[in-house]
């Protein structure tokens, strides 16, 4: 039936908490990675909620080594131009990050 009074129609509490605990992900991508997103989705059987927490699954390994490069790195070059007492302090750093992710 269709609303004629121009009145909103509310929404149901359950519909309520269901979009508070599952919001909303909208993106734009080109038309090839649509494409190949589609035919992905047709192939595996998956919703694209599926396909995404597949993808974050794989890619979290990686996050996770490009920080402790990035952070490495820093320290390698903060070590370069402090001065003693600095690098021991920097140093410090380092063993501590070592020993708290040996990866």
């Amino acid at each position: 039936m269709v609303n004629t009074s121009g009145k909103r129609r509310s929404i149901p509490p359950s519909r309520r908490r269901y979009e508070a605990s599952h919001p909303t992900v909208s993106f734009r991508v080109d038309l090839d990675l649509y494409a190949e997103l589609k035919a992905l989705k047709q192939t595996s059987n998956l919703s694209v909620a599926d396909i995404l927490k597949v993808d974050l699954e794989r890619c979290e390994p990686f996050v996770g080594e490009a920080h402790h490069a990035g952070f490495m790195g820093g320290l390698v070059e903060s070590y370069a131009v402090a001065c003693d007492d600095c690098q021991d302090e920097v140093m410090a750093i380092a063993q501590a990050d070592y020993l708290a992710d040996p990866n």
